[in-house]
């Protein structure tokens, strides 16, 4: 499944919080520095691809298909982000905003990169 390189931030700031407690629109709205409203909008819209429920009190947390979908996208940023900054030597903060948008490309996913990343990394190893 291809999300939107948004989606994708939202996705990842819930996997990484729902292991710690029950998550809340809130919670997700202060660690993007978004509004609760937006938090809300892309919930309803990760709802319907499968990917969140959200109980009676408002807690979300991410289905099987979204903890999957998770896994593969902190996958592709790990190898994303080490490769802006260990070989290519950008900041953190432009490394973290370029593998997001990579991952998040509308053609096409991070996958193929991925891969090749990984050969080269063996490469020069």
């Amino acid at each position: 499944m291809l999300l939107t390189a948004i989606q994708i931030k939202y996705i990842r700031v819930l996997h990484r919080l729902q292991d710690v407690q029950s998550v809340k629109l809130a919670d997700v709205a202060e660690v993007l520095h978004v509004s609760k409203p937006s938090v809300h909008n892309m919930f309803q819209k990760l709802k319907r691809f499968g990917l969140i429920v959200q109980d009676e009190k408002g807690y979300s947390r991410l289905t099987e298909l979204g903890k999957e979908t998770a896994r593969q996208y902190e996958e592709e940023y790990t190898i994303l982000f080490s490769f802006l900054t260990e070989i290519l030597h950008l900041e953190k903060e432009i490394a973290q905003e370029n593998a997001i948008a990579l991952m998040g490309s509308e053609k096409c996913g991070a996958q193929d990169l991925c891969h090749s990343i990984e050969k080269f990394r063996e490469k020069i190893a």
